[in-house]
């Protein structure tokens, strides 16, 4: 049996979101310490744009991701609309890493405007193959 922090302290594998080959950006930074940091795991990274960085190839898309991505699958399975997403009565199963995508996406987006103060999709539909924001409203601050 896994014990359940292993994801967080014990990861198969590290994908930095918002990775960069431009040294003056943070996504340069983290990618490079990471590599550096003898990780032992798999490093994969996930940028806006294809290419490599340190030896590895740049992902446009979470999904192309070769490994799992370890701690947003752990969060997600936590919360009770998590385990409803593997199905739940007669609802068939839905699109979880499209989920993993969109929250990986909303917390980038925070991270690159920080002039966002909050941001609520209501609903959003998972479907057997992707998902969708019917509606989405996104407060700025002054």
């Amino acid at each position: 049996m896994t014990n359940s922090l292993t994801p967080y302290f014990s990861p198969r594998g590290v994908v930095i979101i918002g990775a960069s080959t431009s040294p003056e950006k943070s996504g340069y930074s983290a990618a490079r310490n990471l590599v550096q940091s003898g990780y032992a795991g798999a490093i994969h990274f996930v940028s806006q744009k294809q290419g490599q960085i340190f030896g590895h190839p740049l992902y446009t898309n979470l999904g192309d991701v070769p490994e799992p991505v370890d701690l947003a699958e752990s969060m997600l399975c936590k919360t009770w609309a998590g385990k409803k997403l593997k199905g739940f009565r007669n609802i068939p199963p839905v699109d979880r890493e499209s989920v993993i995508g969109v929250l990986i996406k909303l917390s980038l987006l925070a991270h690159e405007h920080p002039e966002i103060e909050e941001i609520e999709i209501n609903p959003l539909r998972v479907l057997k193959k992707g998902a969708v924001a019917v509606d989405v409203r996104v407060k700025f601050g002054e």
